[in-house]
């Protein structure tokens, strides 16, 4: 999602969440307009013991798990038309904490009373919303009182009772400690009175999206290379639409990598974010992270990326992409088709602005597929094995243009020098982890046994045709993930099919009509069928001069025969 549009999103969710009753919600207006310019009692006074009730209402979908304490600032009396008098301090430990955060903020504040620092709080808050920023004086006041008054614990989508006063609710960081797909709130500061109060909390949660690009350009979740083909990854996170709540935030990339692909040595971290005139701008952010490379005990290779707080990076802000990318290729582990070569990133990010706790979302992953091609040399009379057979295979019709023309080697990697492939004693060759693409079989060399020498096959091609199922099937365990079409370029009377099914030996009937395309393994299978030179062709000079002089001698002794029967009389 670009930035524009989580702007947007965020905004149609502030709208909604602004139409929530807020009962004196203190960010709102604080009902501290409505304080008596004299208070009704005076300081010290017992105030009104009604009790009131506040909702918070859960953004979150596992809303059970998350909880809320409440810490009490300030009492109050609050009246039903909402006018607040008798503030008091909650307590003398809470005047201590709230005056302290004043008097850092403002030198020139001479308050002494409950009610002045009510006053002082309802002009530093903003007037747009009810969530504290971590920045704001109050968001400072909210940790310097927690811990330091009565509390309440209240559940999500549940009306707690409460005390008449000014209270502060935040997420308990119990509920959200190392918990995945959990957010804690921005803290809320709220006035209860003697109507219910219905609040929403402010989360959200970051998320991170993986693609691959393909050899086509395109970014996508599903790729195909060949041995040694580098490919390029790329990482995307974002950040909470609460990210102004929290004074630091932990941000951590891990993107786990299967045993058949291989890391690159090159990885970059880049932020877009705003410039000191709020114009966009993309900034190199690599030194700001930590990277890591694990090997991992099962072959696996890890890519973690982590920053302390990337709240120290300039100009990132609630809409700002986090972004990495690195290179990777396959190796002679790779999985030949079926489910393919993955890698699965996810984010571990700060989730309560209160605490240290943590929270871990999953952003899928990408699936680097790669194919084989095995080709089958047979008598064509016998359908017997022939070994001995050499074949180049090139790529004329690849995927990426830089493969054009090259030639598949050994381990199916690409080079400019052609490899000679030489079929065993089952007649096979195999060409293992290659890309998609039109590939050209060429026989340099016949196979010869003791009953003579074959004819060379005519070149032809094979067609690797992969087509992805994106992105629900992607990456399941049956290997349906993808579609795999081969279909043979020429070779007629000579390209006859499948190769040997049951094992015997011979490619009989059955074996023949096997699908040429097998996508549970990634392979085109081809077979060949070659006939036995039963004669000697007599070619070149050699053989016409050979030829016209045999013809010359029985010319000869023809006339000669012919000149002796005239000779004793005898006419034809």
């Amino acid at each position: 999602m670009s930035g524009n549009a989580r702007q947007a999103r965020f905004a149609g969710l502030g709208r909604t969440m602004g139409r929530v009753a807020l009962v004196g919600g203190v960010a709102a207006s604080l009902a501290l307009g409505q304080l008596a310019p004299v208070a009704a009692l005076a300081e010290g006074e017992a105030p009104d013991a009604t009790k009131g009730s506040i909702t918070i209402n859960s953004n979150n979908y596992r809303k059970g798990e998350l909880s809320y304490l409440g810490y009490q600032v300030f009492k109050a009396a609050v009246g039903k038309d909402g006018s607040v008098s008798d503030v008091q301090w909650a307590n003398d430990d809470v005047k201590a904490a709230v005056e302290g955060v004043i008097r850092a903020e403002d030198a020139s504040y001479r308050g002494t009373t409950a009610q002045d620092a009510a006053v002082w709080i309802r002009a530093h808050v903003q007037k747009d919303a009810y969530w504290l920023k971590a920045t704001d004086p109050v968001g400072k006041i909210a940790k310097a009182v927690s811990g330091k008054t009565s509390t309440v614990t209240a559940k999500p989508d549940v009306a707690a009772s409460v005390d008449q006063g000014y209270w502060l609710f935040v997420t308990d960081p119990a509920s959200t400690n190392d918990k995945a797909y959990l957010d804690g709130t921005s803290p809320l500061f709220v006035l209860v009175g003697t109507d219910p109060v219905d609040v929403t909390e402010k989360t959200d949660l970051p998320h991170v999206e993986k693609t691959v690009t393909d050899d086509a350009g395109r970014r996508s979740i599903a790729a195909d290379s060949q041995m040694g083909q580098e490919l390029s990854y790329r990482l995307e996170g974002s950040l909470p639409m609460n990210f102004d709540s929290y004074d630091k935030y932990y941000y951590q990339f891990e993107d786990t990598l299967s045993k058949g692909l291989t890391l690159g040595s090159d990885v970059k971290v880049e932020v877009d974010c705003t410039d000191e005139k709020g114009g966009p701008v993309t900034r190199d952010a690599t030194g700001k992270f930590k990277v890591e490379r694990v090997s991992n005990a099962d072959g696996t290779t890890t890519l973690r990326l982590t920053c302390d707080d990337v709240k120290a990076i300039d100009g990132l802000d609630a809409s700002s992409t986090i972004r990495v990318t690195y290179k990777a290729k396959i190796n002679e582990k790779a999985v030949m088709g079926g489910k393919g070569n993955r890698n699965d990133a996810k984010i571990t990010y700060s989730n309560n602005p209160n605490s240290d706790s943590k929270g871990t979302s999953h952003g899928g992953g990408t699936t680097n597929y790669t194919f084989r091609l095995d080709i089958c040399k047979v008598d064509a009379a016998t359908k017997r094995p022939l070994a001995g057979a050499k074949f180049t295979i090139q790529a004329t019709d690849p995927d990426d243009e830089g493969s054009k023309n090259k030639y598949v080697q050994e381990d199916g990697s690409l080079g400019s020098t052609p490899f000679v492939f030489t079929t065993d004693e089952k007649g096979m060759i195999d060409a293992p982890r290659i890309d998609s693409g039109t590939y050209t079989i060429h026989e340099t060399e016949a196979p010869k046994t003791d009953d003579g020498t074959y004819d060379k096959v005519p070149d032809f091609g094979v067609e690797i045709s992969p087509s992805y199922v994106l992105p629900n099937s992607l990456g399941t365990d049956d290997g349906g993930a993808y579609r795999l079409t081969v279909r043979t370029l020429g070779g007629d009377g000579y390209v006859t099919g499948g190769i040997d099914a049951n094992g015997d030996g011979v490619i009989d009937e059955k074996d023949s009509k096997e699908k040429i395309a097998d996508a549970a393994t990634g392979t085109a299978r081809v077979t060949v069928g070659d006939r036995l030179q039963t004669s000697l062709p007599v070619t070149g000079r050699s053989g016409i001069a050979m030829a016209v002089g045999t013809g010359l001698v029985i010319v000869t002794a023809s006339v000669i025969a012919i000149n002796r029967r005239r000779g004793d009389g005898q006419v034809d």
